[in-house]
């Protein structure tokens, strides 16, 4: 049968985290190492609802611009049906076991692009990605990396190259770095987790109290339709995360990234 129905970001993020945990990519991982990101949040808050999600934010996207957390929380590690809160930094035995989970805030299906907000370094992507501050490849992780996405954030097909670090054609180095993460998964793939066999974007659109909203049309078997439309009216009604965003460096317009102060 096809069905369709429609989520706003909220919604889509919590479907998602139902479809995540069920990944045969992550059930299979060694450790899943969940970096800070409003979509880890939601990841996490899903499977355990008591998760600190306050401060699990590191960059944030604000009206004057993007900016980063003085004091973010340390990164998630979860074992089989537990979680620590380990800075990446002190992880020092990654493999190819280990999965690195680091959302974007673009991608064009192969593609990720994320914004930058500290004007001092590389943030999060420099910690995953030891190559990026001797040579400005983003290479040199032992982990594989997934970006969980939402598909409010996708781009059209080949709109992504790699960008590598820094991009000094404008004179500044670029505050948007272009990778290419070893899967990325949005909520078509939640989707076909949770049963379905095709899922379709059909319509983006903002409801009317602001939030972004998202049309699907999926073909289920019938057997499989009642556990994935009980999968999706769970979904509904999900709030966003209300992050403390507490003092933040805010980037600055025509700023030297590396040694402004």
């Amino acid at each position: 049968m096809l069905v369709q129905f429609s989520l706003n970001s909220a919604e889509a993020r919590r479907l998602l985290a139902a479809g995540f945990w069920r990944w045969p990519v992550v059930t299979g991982a060694g450790r899943v190492i969940l970096c800070r990101s409003t979509t880890a949040a939601a990841l996490l808050v899903h499977r355990w609802p008591e998760f600190p999600w306050q401060s699990f934010v590191a960059g944030v996207v604000a009206q004057d611009g993007v900016t980063v957390q003085r004091q973010p929380a340390a990164e998630a590690v979860v074992r089989g049906d537990s979680w620590v809160q380990q800075p990446l930094t002190e992880i020092t035995d990654l493999s190819s076991d280990d999965l690195i989970i680091k959302s974007a805030n673009a991608y064009d299906g192969q593609w990720a692009g994320v914004l930058l907000g500290h004007r001092a370094g590389f943030g999060t992507m420099g910690r995953i990605y030891p190559e990026l501050e001797r040579s400005g490849k983003v290479a040199g992780c032992a982990a594989k990396v997934v970006s969980p996405m939402l598909s409010e954030k996708l781009l059209p097909a080949g709109s992504l190259s790699d960008s590598g670090y820094p991009d000094l054609a404008l004179g500044w180095p670029s505050r948007f770095l272009v990778f290419r993460p070893d899967r990325i998964f949005d909520e078509r793939d939640a989707l076909r987790e949770l049963g379905a066999n095709e899922v379709w974007i059909v319509s983006r659109g903002a409801s009317h109290d602001g939030y972004s909203v998202t049309t699907y049309h999926v073909a289920v078997d019938d057997e499989a339709a009642p556990s994935l439309l009980a999968a999706v009216n769970a979904a509904k009604g999900a709030q966003p995360l209300r992050f403390t965003v507490g003092p933040a460096l805010e980037g600055r317009d025509g700023s030297d990234w590396r040694d402004s102060r």
